[in-house]
């Protein structure tokens, strides 16, 4: 078994409600909110937020977001072997985690944590006129900053430390540890979420002088395009693109 299967078969079978409610005594509320299990803020509690189709969390006031293995190293204070061993028991595989694998996992989340990052700092500094374009879109507050939804302007200043830096040059969002890459000014950034993680991203013009329109990643930043969605019922819609 490779181990994307692995961990797509241990995520299916351990699910993040079901982990919240049976460990750690959160019950997950309307829309599939309740107390943060991690820093146990109860004053909004819209603040934790789970997607079940997407498979991941995100907190809005600890920001910690991620897979339900992200979830179990952060409230056992564990490294990912432990997490790893702990709901691979718990889903009835005994298959021996390589030094790898734990690798490619741990290199794996640094480039998503430094995405977050830069997704979050410009999702809370929308302009008031990013905001009502999107609200004419139909697109709701939630949904924006559930998906940290952002917007990058003219000549965008990110402050990010060397390792943030390495991941975000790499994938062509950088231009030096300070300065954005300028073919991303003036348009949205639209992350990509699976498993609690932004897979892919997308840019996207509010204005028309604005060219291309849609811009996306190159390969052999981010890879191929991804397919991301969930299949309830019997009526399958295709799209593709960004609002």
């Amino acid at each position: 078994m490779n181990w994307s299967d692995l961990k797509d078969r241990i995520r299916d079978s351990v699910t993040i409600p079901y982990i919240l409610e049976s460990w750690y005594g959160v019950t997950l509320k309307y829309n599939n909110r309740g107390r943060c299990p991690l820093c146990d803020y109860e004053k909004d509690e819209k603040a934790f937020w789970v997607s079940p189709d997407e498979q991941g969390f995100l907190c809005h006031h600890c920001k910690v977001h991620g897979d339900i293995f992200k979830l179990v190293i952060e409230k056992e204070n564990t490294d990912f072997m432990g997490a790893y061993t702990k709901l691979a028991n718990h889903a009835g595989f005994e298959i021996e985690l390589t030094h790898e694998q734990e690798k490619a996992y741990k290199q794996e989340t640094e480039k998503a944590t430094a995405i977050y990052s830069f997704a979050n700092y410009f999702n809370e500094r929308l302009p008031d006129y990013v905001k009502a374009y999107l609200r004419e879109r139909k697109i709701e507050e939630d949904y924006i900053n559930n998906h940290c939804i952002g917007f990058i302007p003219e000549k965008a200043i990110y402050p990010c430390n060397k390792q943030e830096f390495h991941h975000l040059q790499k994938i062509g969002l950088m231009y030096n540890q300070k300065e954005v890459n300028r073919k991303w000014y003036n348009r949205l950034f639209i992350p990509f979420w699976k498993n609690g993680k932004i897979v892919y991203f997308a840019g996207r013009g509010i204005d028309k002088k604005v060219e291309p329109l849609q811009l996306l990643p190159k390969v052999e930043e981010m890879g191929k395009k991804p397919v991301l969605g969930a299949c309830k019922g019997t009526n399958v819609f295709i799209v593709e693109g960004a609002f």
